[in-house]
């Protein structure tokens, strides 16, 4: 049974839960001071930003699984460049790890799903928040 403060991973076939922090990254807030007054344009972000975030987290797991390092490069550029206004500290740290990973070249299945998993609970938790303000 899932308990009210979490969310089922994005991701279909995962069966894995874990707990919500209400305004953990705090999305709101940095929206709010980006947009302003302006909740036109907070909407339209909210409804972006919630949509690349499942279409980076599933890409990000098929992208360490394929072992494609250009294309987690580009991944890695999209979270600099796309995200850079939600100031999202963990997860940039999680993809330098996930660059070093690639980098070893050793492609250990345990840190690959450890990874995975850390950033899969990331963007559940960004996404979560998402819906909080589009509420």
């Amino acid at each position: 049974m899932i308990e009210k403060n979490t969310v089922r991973m994005i991701q279909p076939h995962s069966t894995i839960t874990a707990p919500i922090q209400p305004n953990h990254f705090n999305i709101h807030l940095k929206l709010d001071r980006f947009c302003e007054e302006d909740l036109s344009l907070k909407k339209e972000l909210t409804h972006l930003y919630r949509k690349s975030f499942i279409d980076f987290q599933m890409s990000f797991g098929n992208f360490l699984a394929n072992k494609d390092y250009e294309a987690f490069r580009f991944l890695n550029h999209k979270l600099y460049s796309s995200f850079e206004l939600l100031e999202l500290h963990e997860l940039k740290k999680t993809m330098s790890e996930a660059m070093e990973w690639f980098k070893d070249g050793n492609f250990d299945p345990a840190v690959q799903k450890e990874l995975c998993q850390r950033v899969e609970k990331m963007c559940r938790q960004i996404i979560y928040e998402l819906d909080q303000i589009s509420q």
